[in-house]
């Protein structure tokens, strides 16, 4: 009886081959998009902080009067607010705030 089984482990081995390299056709690319969408995801987060880094600390000029900017972080870490101080008529200080989203 088990000399009728010639061939049959080679069908088997070719068979399971085909069916990994399906499988790593659709899943290699899937992975590969999946990180660099992580990747641009990171990017995105040090962009952010990085503008919120520089709002926090900047200062602009405009017709004699200095504008202090500064970004206030909302507690959920999404929503935050960002004002706008300056020295207004009489040297009455004024504050402009805003939500961001």
């Amino acid at each position: 009886m088990l000399s009728k089984r010639n061939g049959f482990f080679l069908a088997e081995l070719l068979l399971s081959i085909s069916a990994w390299l399906i499988a790593a056709a659709f899943l290699l690319p899937l992975a590969m998009f999946l990180v660099g969408e992580g990747e641009q995801l990171r990017q995105e987060g040090e962009a952010l902080r990085i503008v919120y880094d520089e709002l926090s600390r900047q200062k602009v000029s405009m017709n004699g009067t200095v504008y202090h900017i500064s970004m206030l972080q909302g507690i959920d870490g999404k929503n935050g607010e960002v004002c706008v101080r300056f020295d207004g008529y009489r040297k009455k200080e004024c504050s402009i705030c805003r939500f961001v989203e």
